[in-house]
């Protein structure tokens, strides 16, 4: 993935690049470890038959439990159910928990945190090599289907995918083009690679405006279409165009300027789209630095939740926490509907 001077991101394990994204930060987030707003006790007590239902079962027989100090706490935070368990008496437990014992005469606190439950880790994908452009990258596990649906499809309609990279490796410094939330860096973002478009008359994709502002513009991307499947399943012919077609080449300082071509070509943002991956706006130096453009740039953010999600929860779904806790990125940002703040 490009940075703003024009290098290669940082390169994650797989030997695929993480790309970038730099929105505004505004608002403010949730402490770290901090209870939200709202956030309720629902069940405190001894553990007691009560307790015992609530873990789905009935009242205990006698000599169940030891008479003990024994208490549950169960917290409800955005996003998120934490249950601890304090006990002067910790048994092995008779179900396959991982419990551990604060010290050797029995004394425990046990915190199980369901955020740790949604831990969905990293998977390869395949990608169309162009250039200097990447055959594989990772994203989010739970992402894959998603992405593999579009690239198929992208496939049938006679076209490429290529690549930059997906993911970021937390250990990436952070630049004035490398935001501390980048998408990135939770393998919730991918990059195709910089260079097929922008160049010339012979790119396989071609740039459009549209919408955003002159700042902050955002574009529909097109691919030229070549080979295509009709007897795919996911072939569209009312997706393919053909004809004279007008696009944008980069000039550093102008920002672009006008060519046409003749092609048969189809959307590729409207693709990606119907598979969940969204586009985002240039950042506001595009004009005199190329990597700035973000044509290439999509991002998928299902499940996340505007003003409810984390950013350290995320990174916590696809990275080990050790690291993401010294990652000194912006863990307590907030979704705010197309990227994270503070």
């Amino acid at each position: 993935m490009m940075s703003d001077d024009g290098g290669r991101g940082a390169e994650d394990a797989s030997g695929a690049m993480g790309g970038e994204v730099l929105y505004e930060e505004d608002g403010c987030g949730l402490g770290e470890g901090d209870y939200a707003p709202g956030a309720a006790d629902v069940m405190e007590g001894g553990a007691d038959a009560a307790a015992a239902a609530d873990f789905g079962g009935g009242a205990p027989a006698a000599g169940a439990f030891p008479a003990t100090d024994d208490v549950v706490q169960v917290r409800v935070r955005p996003g998120e159910i934490v249950i601890h368990i304090k006990t002067s008496a910790l048994h092995p437990p008779s179900v396959d928990v991982a419990v551990s014992a604060a010290d050797a005469a029995g004394v425990a606190g046990v915190e199980m945190d369901a955020a740790a439950a949604a831990f969905v880790g990293l998977t390869n994908v395949p990608a169309d090599k162009r250039g200097n452009g990447y055959e594989s990258f990772r994203i989010r596990t739970d992402l894959k289907d998603f992405y593999l649906s579009a690239y198929n499809q992208v496939k049938a309609l006679g076209g490429v995918l290529t690549s930059s990279g997906g993911l970021r490796d937390l250990s990436a410094p952070v630049t004035p083009g490398r935001s501390r939330t980048s998408l990135h860096y939770t393998g919730r973002a991918i990059d195709l690679y910089i260079y097929t478009a922008m160049q010339g008359a012979t790119d396989r994709y071609m740039v459009t405006r549209n919408g955003g502002t002159d700042a902050n513009p955002e574009w529909k991307l097109w691919c030229v279409s070549e080979n295509a499947e009709p007897s795919s399943p996911l072939y569209d012919a009312s997706l393919i165009q053909e004809g004279e077609i007008e696009y944008l080449v980069w000039k550093k300082g102008t920002g672009t300027v006008a060519a046409k071509r003749t092609a048969r070509y189809f959307c590729l943002s409207d693709v990606l789209e119907r598979h969940g991956w969204q586009r985002i706006p240039a950042r506001k130096d595009w004009r005199t630095t190329y990597t700035s453009v973000e044509w290439w740039h999509f991002q998928h953010p299902q499940g996340l939740v505007k003003g409810v999600s984390r950013f350290g929860d995320e990174l916590r779904a696809v990275w080990p926490a050790a690291k993401v806790a010294s990652s000194g990125l912006a863990l307590n940002a907030l979704w705010r509907g197309r990227s994270f703040s503070v």
